[in-house]
């Protein structure tokens, strides 16, 4: 099976993100932080709950770019993952009359900055007359009105049909952008339109954000406003994804507690282990164990990189409490007695050293 075909449903998640949906689709503009580890399967996820609702809202997706060392590019993009958003917006209306209906309700201001392509470029032949107007000279765009007539242009979208709007990756969020949602979520005329924005990030990159750490705190403080935490798989969930991914024969239960054990329900440390054991030819095409798990000490070449990134951005001090409780042989599941505590792995380490 392609691996891109598993989806994993995770009930739990949907069920907070449909009640958020219900409140906004009676009148309330919502944010809603989703907080994950990398490879948690915050994308996946956000992804497959928009093509469910694509019927009952106007879904968007946009993602924020990473930055090219400590340079962020949204210097020289300000306000892209907005612009994305309002191009899947119009793009989403499968119905191309719908289509051209939207972008007749887009301001020329907000026209003149974000390039619309295929189709939709052709609704601006419904608004020819001002279109002519600004050619000629008699009008300007005034670029400093964009987000004003930006988010006037998603509440008459509002008006039509409930917003879904998900930027990934917001830990990466530029000021500019979010500067604009902060001012959408609190300015009164917005505060009762259907929009639910999902804001999907890790925490520890947004904590180490001052601006962006203030807005998640302004923000949460709103009875308008969520947190849902995306968790690991759970065993179950972990023996759903390798029954998919090898549905000839029931998944081996020393594969499973092996998994769950090596990956802490990682979905992306799952994938990969997986992949690595079949091509180290410890499990056959079928998934059956055929070499000894466990003393294989192997670790894929994805998830040292990850490990090596994570590492590199924790501070001095917390990199050399890690680097001390490997020394002292600290090999236990850390994952799990931090999940059942509730705590992060270095509050769990610093009280087993006291």
């Amino acid at each position: 099976m392609e691996l891109d075909a598993i989806f994993i449903p995770r009930p739990d998640l949907e069920q907070k993100l449909d009640k958020i949906l219900d409140v906004s689709a009676s009148g309330a503009a919502c944010v809603v932080w989703m907080f994950g580890d990398a490879g948690q399967g915050k994308t996946r996820f956000l992804k497959e709950y928009l093509e469910r609702k694509k019927d009952i809202t106007i879904a968007a997706y946009a993602d924020c770019a990473s930055p090219i060392g400590a340079q962020s590019v949204s210097v020289l993009n300000p306000y892209q993952p907005l612009k994305d958003v309002l191009e899947h917006l119009v793009a989403n209306r499968a119905d191309s009359q719908r289509s051209l209906a939207l972008v007749k309700n887009i301001s020329l201001t907000v026209l003149a900055c974000i390039p619309f392509v295929g189709e939709v470029a052709y609704g601006i032949k419904e608004i020819r007359r001002d279109w002519n107007e600004y050619k000629r000279g008699e009008r300007k765009v005034d670029f400093e009105r964009f987000i004003e007539e930006y988010f006037e242009t998603l509440h008459r979208f509002a008006e039509e049909s409930p917003l879904l709007i998900v930027i990934d990756d917001a830990h990466w969020l530029d000021k500019q952008t979010v500067e604009a949602i902060e001012r959408f979520a609190t300015t009164e005329r917005f505060t009762s339109d259907r929009v639910v924005f999902v804001l999907a990030a890790r925490r520890d990159e947004v904590q180490r954000n001052p601006e962006l750490l203030g807005f998640q705190t302004r923000t949460s403080q709103s009875p308008r406003a969520s947190e849902v935490i995306v968790p690991p798989f759970l065993d179950t969930q972990i023996r759903d994804y390798v029954q998919a991914r090898f549905p000839a024969a029931p998944p081996e239960i020393a594969l499973l507690r092996w998994l769950e054990h090596k990956t802490g329900g990682n979905p992306y440390y799952l994938q990969s282990y997986i992949q690595h054991l079949l091509s180290e030819e410890l499990l056959n095409a079928d998934g059956s164990v055929r070499g000894n798990l466990e003393s294989y000490t192997g670790l894929p070449a994805e998830i040292r990189t990850v490990t090596q990134w994570l590492m590199k951005s924790l501070p001095e001090e917390d990199l050399t409490l890690l680097l001390a409780a490997s020394t002292l042989g600290y090999e236990f599941s850390l994952h799990e007695i931090s999940h059942l505590a509730r705590q992060p792995v270095l509050g769990v380490i610093r009280a087993l050293r006291r």
